[in-house]
């Protein structure tokens, strides 16, 4: 248990160590937490210092604006480092705000990762629309385009697993734990299992993306 914790740690700290863009893996960039919030389409302000990802446009996509889902398809390396990842982003945010021994006794587990697909040229054109439509949006994303802290993706691409956090049957006596705090720790997406009080589950919350940075390059244009 010590060496998987050091290893996702180890991880998690070469994925973000020096670098102003979030952490990669398989060519998609990974959120700092898994969230159901994280949809293709939109476009996110990326900020560093503090580490955050905020939506600042929802592009409202239609059903011929998407691809077939279909299944990720990732080295096995790559396997093993998102699995390290996603296990130890989750286990650093319950040790952080339910004490320090908290992921000692919760299980995590991914299962049916997905990539949810939008067309490239519908995003940006219903993007632009927007932009048209809705000056003072317009002029606030044109506001963060030169800000030094702040990086803008268009994400065309997002990729999704199901989640399960368990509690263990062992938590240390004094150690509260419970299936309501869970859910008032993590992002928006869980929900309690119905197979399990001691459980909760989030289904196809994103846990990364792909960014075009052609949309993001003829956006600029049209601010000029």
């Amino acid at each position: 248990m010590k060496t998987l914790k050091l290893l996702a740690a180890l991880t998690i700290a070469t994925l973000l160590a020096g670098c102003n863009e979030l952490p990669s893996i398989g060519g998609y960039k990974m959120f700092y937490m898994p969230s159901g919030n994280f949809k293709a389409g939109q476009i996110f302000a990326v900020y560093t210092k503090p580490k955050k990802i905020d939506i600042i446009h929802n592009t409202q996509l239609e059903d011929g604006d998407y691809l077939a889902s279909k299944s990720a398809d990732f080295t096995a390396e790559e396997t093993k480092k998102l699995d390290l990842y996603i296990k130890g982003i989750i286990k650093n945010e319950l040790d952080a705000k339910l004490g320090a021994k908290a992921s000692k006794y919760i299980n995590v587990k991914y299962t049916n990762t997905k990539i949810v697909d939008a067309v490239h040229t519908k995003v940006f054109s219903r993007i632009k629309a927007d932009m048209d439509s809705d000056p003072s949006g317009k002029a606030f994303i044109k506001s963060l385009v030169t800000k030094k802290e702040v990086k803008l993706d268009v994400a065309t691409s997002i990729l999704t697993a199901d989640i399960e956090l368990t509690i263990r049957e062992d938590v240390e006596v004094g150690l509260d734990l419970s299936v309501p705090r869970l859910l008032d720790t993590l992002e928006v997406g869980f929900g309690p299992s119905v197979d399990s009080d001691r459980s909760i589950v989030g289904k196809q919350l994103a846990i990364g993306f792909h960014a075009d940075p052609h949309i993001i390059s003829l956006l600029v244009e049209e601010f000029r």
